[in-house]
């Protein structure tokens, strides 16, 4: 109550509060919403009780309705077995009435009287409808005694009925004077009605004998026999119904007015009544001679009436004309064209008509066949009415374009069939200058529909690209073109807008040539921009890996360098952006950036002159200047920096603290060989754990991104130098020429070897076995690095053996294997830039050819996907490009002639193809092609190792037992689980479990390192699984980390704005 948790005072510093005003309000409130509250209640139960009542009164007025009928009887007793189902429905409702009625009572609520009449009321109602059910099954009993009285009297008058009725039908051959055919006509539809009531008896009589349980009387059998009644009555029916509706509508047909005739209905009747007749006639032969006499007439009449029907057909023709009308009066003599005096009695008695019958049908077939072609000509010309052109605004360019092709070509091509056949029909003469008219007219319109779908196709692709001040300076005799092209667009299609109908507007020889036109020209415009594209790639050759939309798009910006920014990654492998200096013709690229915000700085400024082409050549130029001048730099520093090497991979850029600690890990590797042998070896290995040591120490202290980004690659490689060291200890090397060292990538700094072309010596060259490569200068920027495990190493050796062949190299194998990354992390050891190619089947020699353009010239690599997926066809022209590039790099050459286009050659440039030979679609590689590539079986990864190495590189300070975790984890679920579609438990789900563990440990560098690798296993695994898999998942986790209990996370604004957006959405978080 209020008074118990509202005092009667507070204490409020030196003041007290009194509450007794406070007091009262609230109490006044609480009892307003109390008696609100039960005044509702009150309502809701007064409703329930009217309902209550109008469901009993019904009832009650069922159970005691008098019963008119058997029927009703049935229908009272049906209703009481469905009875019990309401009255426990009634039962239940009464029982919460009461209820509500006693939370009324509890809180002393003061109804009206008429409230508390209702309630005891609705407490009888039960009682009421017992009542009415006893006094419903006493009426049942009297009432089906009473009606089956009733029925056997009825029946014994049917009896009467039905011997009546066979009476009639056995006495009505007497009747066979045609001259009371009419008479008779009325009888025999009486005696049909007296059957039909009589049928109508019969089944309402077996109905009621079912409902009283009383054996059913057959009165198709004897002594009824209704239904033979029936058949013996039918021919005679037939017969005089037929004969009297021939009678009154031959004297209709033959004295009416001929102008009124229905030529069709005349043939049906007549043949409907004829065969009624000529049925009738072979029943009654051999029984009722005078019957089969007045048949025979009849039937001599429609005889002989049925000859005339061509003639009412032929002159009825509606296509009947004046010519025709004019053709039979000089065949006939007289003048024919039938008027409102004119008859068929007429025709044939005065004027003989039916002597000329073949001649008078001959000429109305012809009519008839004329007025085919011209009926089908104006349905041809209603079937445009309402059929337009879709025109709509296009964008903003302030002009239209058209559509609703589908129904508008379908249309033209069924019309412009059916007019070709009509041009071949011998009764088109009359109409042969329309139907020429209109064929011309659908074939100018299919025409110019035609090439205005070409022009809108080609417009459409060209306008965005005109539109361009850039493009349009630099293409001046083309733009002028599209201009020419444009200025008629517009014109036309605001025409086609003022009026859509597709013949009106499509109906001028000058259109149709202007389209054409405009299609040259625009064809020309194409051939320009493609050779000019052509122009812009061949001058820089990192433009062939792009679609020529996204070459545009960088072209029409040219005036502003900084545009050109968003599409530096579609050039370099790494930069996404550059610093620029200075302003207007002054400006300069001082230094360029990766995605990772990691800068390097050009060794000289880089002048933004000259064509977009120009200075991007530049920019590549100075790029591998300056990773080699970086490179020199940091290799340098190695030695000299005071801080040490601890100091010194935090100083530099990621890409060259890589290639730099490779490289003194190979002269390392060889000194302590050469000085000491495998001693000497095993004292440069305890180095080495020292140096992996201080790089995890550095990644547990939680640095910069980008100096974790370095750490986490540089462990990669090193963990690997380090395996390899450890194995070669363990296997007594003591040799630098020993295979499992010449096998390793190894880089040195050689001053008698120049690198790149243009950079002079001392050149930076990686080895292995008998390959070497200039290091490619390319910037990779700060980015992870594949961990290498035996498997990368022997796919490494055969790619480079392949290259120093001259081939390429095709890894092979499932997906998941690693066959794209490890080629694409080779080309990171060798600093090249690796552009993968998803293949599909819709490629072709031409798309390919491009593609191998800019390998060639710009000395790239070219990972292509799925390469065994691309049609055999095309891949033996494929195999026929790869050899003339291959045939210009042996030869020395610097430029060479590919595909018609005399283009520079890079010999660094390389080819790779990865295939998953087992999968549906894919086709076998032609012999041709396969002697072109070296080929290597990828297998299942080393799991455990991957993500021990990963794991390591993250700061992992144990990552054995965890690793080994996290694979057994994919394995059981892979074993115990279900099998789904979006399941995946290989190596992409290892690498998404060891990255999200990898951000656990940067968050928290300090947390036990078996609960990070288990909640990364539950975040990236608990959200793709059913309900029933994650409970089988759950057990997996506790049984590989048992004892180790989940801790709770606080995911603060994520979890907040998930459960407001899900209210907002009238969804249950």
């Amino acid at each position: 109550s209020v008074e118990g948790r509202v005092p009667l005072s507070m204490q409020v510093g030196a003041f007290e509060l009194s509450l007794d005003s406070i007091r009262v309000a609230l109490q006044s409130r609480y009892q307003n919403l109390i008696n609100l509250l039960l005044a509702e209640v009150a309502l809701k139960v007064k409703q329930a009780c009217d309902d209550i009542a109008r469901r009993s009164d019904q009832a009650v007025r069922t159970l005691r309705a008098p019963n008119e009928s058997i029927e009703e009887v049935t229908g009272l007793k049906e209703y009481i077995a469905e009875l019990p189902a309401l009255v426990v429905e009634l039962d239940d409702d009464i029982k919460k009435m009461l209820q509500s009625y006693e939370l009324l009572d509890e809180y002393k609520f003061d109804y009206s009287k008429d409230d508390t009449k209702r309630r005891w009321n609705t407490f009888g109602l039960l009682l009421k409808i017992s009542q009415a059910l006893d006094h419903a099954k006493q009426t049942i009993k009297v009432d089906k005694e009473r009606f089956e009285q009733d029925m056997l009297a009825e029946q014994e008058e049917f009896e009467g009925e039905i011997s009546s009725l066979t009476a009639v039908v056995n006495g009505f051959s007497k009747y066979s004077d045609l001259g009371n055919s009419k008479e008779i006509a009325a009888n025999v539809t009486a005696i049909l009605d007296r059957t039909k009531r009589a049928v109508e008896s019969q089944q309402r009589f077996n109905s009621r004998e079912i409902q009283m349980e009383r054996p059913l009387t057959d009165y198709n059998a004897a002594p009824f026999e209704l239904s033979k009644i029936q058949k013996n009555f039918e021919p005679f029916s037939n017969f005089w119904l037929a004969v009297d509706e021939w009678t009154v509508s031959s004297e209709q047909w033959t004295n009416g007015k001929f102008t009124k005739l229905d030529p069709e209905q005349v043939d049906k009747v007549t043949n409907t009544c004829f065969r009624n007749i000529f049925k009738s006639l072979k029943q009654f032969e051999g029984k009722f001679p005078d019957l089969v006499q007045s048949a025979t007439v009849i039937k001599n009449s429609m005889d002989g009436f049925k000859k005339n029907i061509p003639l009412v057909q032929a002159l009825r023709q509606p296509g009947m004309r004046d010519r025709h009308w004019d053709q039979l009066t000089q065949i006939l003599g007289f003048k024919l064209r039938p008027d409102e005096t004119f008859t068929l009695r007429k025709g044939l008695e005065e004027l003989k008509l039916q002597d000329q019958m073949d001649a008078i049908v001959k000429v109305c077939d012809v009519a008839g066949k004329e007025f085919a072609i011209e009926q089908a000509l104006d349905k041809m010309e209603n079937d445009w009415k309402g059929n337009v052109m879709s025109v709509k605004e296009y964008r903003d360019t302030g002009t239209y374009v058209l559509g609703g092709w589908d129904e508008i070509f379908q249309l033209l091509d069924d019309q412009i069939v059916m007019t070709q056949a009509m041009t071949f029909s011998p009764y088109k003469k009359v109409f042969a200058e329309r139907l020429d008219a209109w064929e011309h007219g659908l074939r100018l319109c299919s025409d110019i529909l035609d090439q205005l779908l070409a022009c809108q196709r080609n417009w459409m692709y060209l306008e965005p690209i005109f539109a361009s001040d850039d493009i349009q300076k630099q293409l001046p005799a083309e733009s002028k073109r599209f201009q020419t092209v444009d200025r008629n667009w517009r014109k036309f299609t605001a025409d086609a807008f003022k009026n859509p109908a597709p013949l009106q507007f499509c109906n001028s020889e000058r259109l149709l040539h202007t389209f054409i036109e405009c299609n040259k020209l625009l064809d020309m415009v194409a051939k320009g921009l493609s050779d000019y594209l052509e122009t812009k790639r061949s001058g820089f050759a990192r433009f062939y890996f792009l679609s020529n939309d996204e070459l545009l798009e960088i072209l029409s910006q040219t005036r502003d360098p900084l545009a050109v920014q968003p599409h530096l990654r579609k050039c370099f492998e790494a930069i996404d952006r550059l610093d620029f200096a200075g302003s207007g013709s002054e400006t300069t690229m001082v230094a360029m950036n990766s995605a990772e915000k990691e800068k390097a700085r050009f060794d000289a400024p880089v002048p933004v002159k000259g064509n977009v082409e120009n200075w991007l050549s530049a920019v590549e130029a100075m790029m591998k200047r300056s990773i080699k001048t970086i490179a020199k730099q940091a290799a340098d520093d190695y030695l000299v920096n005071a801080g040490g090497r601890k100091k010194w991979v935090q100083e530099w850029q990621g890409q060259l603290v890589l290639a730099g600690s490779q490289h003194y890990w190979s002269i390392e590797m060889e000194s302590a060989m050469n000085r000491g042998g495998n001693e000497g070896l095993r004292t440069y290995f305890q180095k080495m754990l020292t140096q992996l040591q201080e790089l995890v120490d550095i990644v547990r202290s939680n640095p910069p991104f980008l100096i974790s980004m370095t750490l986490g690659a540089l462990m990669v490689i090193d963990v690997h130098a380090r395996d390899v060291t450890q194995k070669m200890c363990d296997d007594e090397v003591d040799n630098a020429n020993d295979f499992s060292w010449v096998s390793q990538l190894r880089y040195y700094w050689e001053d008698s070897r120049e690198d790149l072309p243009g950079l002079g010596t001392p050149g930076f060259i990686v080895r292995q076995v008998q390959a070497s490569f200039p290091y490619g200068m390319e910037y990779l920027g700060n980015t992870p690095r594949l961990v290498i495990t035996p498997l990368t190493d022997r796919c490494y050796i055969t790619l480079t053996g392949a290259m120093h062949l001259l081939l390429g190299g095709a890894p092979q194998g499932p997906a998941g294997t690693g066959k794209t990354e490890t080629t694409k992390d080779l080309a990171k050891a060798l600093a090249k830039q690796c552009v993968v190619f998803n293949c599909s089947d819709g490629l072709d020699y031409l798309a390919m050819g491009k593609f191998f353009k800019g390998l060639a010239s710009s000395g790239a690599w070219a990972c292509f996907d799925e390469f065994n997926r691309i049609n055999v066809e095309v891949l033996s022209v494929i195999a026929q490009q790869i050899i003339s590039i291959q045939k210009a790099i042996k030869a020395g050459l610097t430029r060479f002639v590919f595909e018609g286009s005399d283009i520079v050659v890079d010999k660094a440039c390389a080819v790779f193809i990865t295939m998953n030979p087992g999968y549906a679609g894919r086709a076998e590689l032609p012999d041709n092609l396969k002697a072109l590539f070296r080929p290597m079986a990828m297998m299942v990864p080393d799991y455990a190792l991957i993500a021990e190495i990963s794991l390591f590189s993250f700061g992992f300070g144990d990552p054995r037992p965890s690793s080994k975790k996290i694979v057994g984890t994919f394995k059981l679920s892979s074993e115990q689980l279900s099998s789904q579609d979006h399941y995946d438990f290989g190596m992409r789900a290892v690498k998404s479990v060891i990255s999200a563990a990898g951000l656990l440990k940067r968050a928290q560098p300090e947390a036990n390192e078996e609960i990070l690798v288990m909640c990364a296993l539950l975040d990236v695994n608990r959200p793709k699984f059913l309900v029933d898999d994650l409970i089988l998942f759950n057990g997996i986790i506790s049984d590989l980390f048992p004892g180790v209990k989940e801790p709770e996370r606080d995911y603060g604004a994520l979890m907040e704005n998930i459960i407001l957006k899900s209210h907002a959405n009238n969804l249950q978080p």
